[in-house]
């Protein structure tokens, strides 16, 4: 019985190093994933991963994974890369269509795509976008990257969502909806 405790115990602790010691390697690797098949990745100056190879904001098979390319604005990029839903991520609220702020661009979404297709914004601007979900499937607006996750949101049939936030840096991002049935419904947030 003795020896049982004695082989549990040392798997115990053998897992505890091994789950330390992982955690700190986590904390110490880049965090950027190498998306140009082959290119090499190495760390500039700030430890900010590079690449030989120039990436696209435009496509979402090109992700932009710093969020230093976003926007200069540590808040900013900060925001726009949380979690959607956390504290830090920007504002999200369900509103009805009588109440969403004349400022606001609006955008609605249906099985077939989106209308409009594309909006443009200012970089560094405030922004409120109306998500109005048309008919009665659910969908999910997203950008297909890690740098502006924060704006992710889910809209029902009927229901608008509006989410206020500062635009990134000028550039092109393509936006899609992530349900699997809708995925080829895409759009583009043009940032001048």
């Amino acid at each position: 019985m003795n020896k049982k405790i004695l082989v549990l115990a040392g798997i115990v602790v053998v897992v505890l190093v091994l789950v330390i010691l992982l955690s700190q390697n986590m904390k110490t690797a880049p965090t950027a994933k190498n998306t140009n098949q082959g290119a090499p990745i190495s760390q500039n100056q700030a430890g900010q991963p590079t690449s030989d190879v120039a990436t696209d904001v435009t496509t979402a098979e090109t992700p932009v994974d710093s969020p230093a390319t976003v926007s200069s604005d540590p808040v900013v990029a900060a925001t726009l890369s949380s979690m959607p839903g956390s504290d830090a991520a920007p504002k999200q609220e369900i509103v009805e269509a009588e109440k969403i702020p004349a400022a606001a661009i609006k955008l609605s979404v249906s099985d077939t795509g989106f209308t409009p297709k594309d909006f443009t914004i200012k970089a560094g601007q405030e922004v409120s976008l109306a998500i109005t979900g048309v008919g009665s499937s659910t969908h999910v607006f997203i950008f297909p990257m890690a740098s502006l996750m924060g704006l992710q949101t889910m809209v029902s049939g009927g229901e608008t969502k509006v989410i206020t936030f500062t635009a990134p840096n000028a550039g092109n991002y393509t936006f899609r909806d992530d349900i699997p049935t809708f995925r080829d419904n895409t759009g583009t947030m043009i940032v001048k």
